[in-house]
C-alpha cells in the first residue's frame, strides 16, 4: 500500500493493489486524474535496506527512468556514502533494495546501486 501525502493536510490518497481508492472529500478535484494517477503510482516503491536495526524499511524512492530511482537524501543516507556527485557508493554493510507493489499477486524487487 502506497500513500500520496500533502504536506498541510491530512488524510493521504491510498494506492492499494494499484488502484486508488476512494479519495476524500478534501481531495474529491482529483478524481478526474484518478487513471493517471493509478499509471504513475506504479513507478513509487518502497526501499528497503539490509542491515537497519529497527526499521523495516528506509523510505520510499519513485523511478524517474528505466533503471534510475530518485529518494530524498534522508532516504539515501541510510545506506549511501558521498556528498553531492562526490565519492557516491552504497555503504558495504547495506544493501538497499526496491519493492514495487504494482499488484500483490506481481511485486517487483530490484537491487539499488551507487549512481555516477
Amino acid at each position: 500500500m502506497e500513500a500520496f501525502i500533502l504536506q498541510s493536510a491530512r488524510p493521504a490518497l491510498v494506492v492499494s493493489e494499484g488502484r486508488l481508492e476512494v479519495p476524500p472529500d478534501l481531495w474529491k478535484s482529483l478524481e478526474p486524474a484518478r487513471p493517471m494517477i493509478e499509471r504513475v503510482s506504479t513507478a513509487v516503491g518502497r526501499i528497503n535496506v539490509s542491515g537497519l536495526p529497527g526499521l523495516l524499511f528506509a523510505g520510499t524512492g519513485f523511478l524517474v527512468a528505466e533503471d534510475l530511482v530518485m529518494t530524498t537524501r534522508t532516504v539515501a543516507e541510510r545506506f549511501a556514502t558521498g556528498l553531492g556527485t562526490s565519492d557516491l557508493a552504497i555503504r558495504n554493510d547495506r544493501m538497499p533494495s526496491i519493492h514495487f507493489h504494482v499488484m500483490a499477486a506481481r511485486a517487483r524487487v530490484c537491487a539499488l546501486r551507487a549512481w555516477r
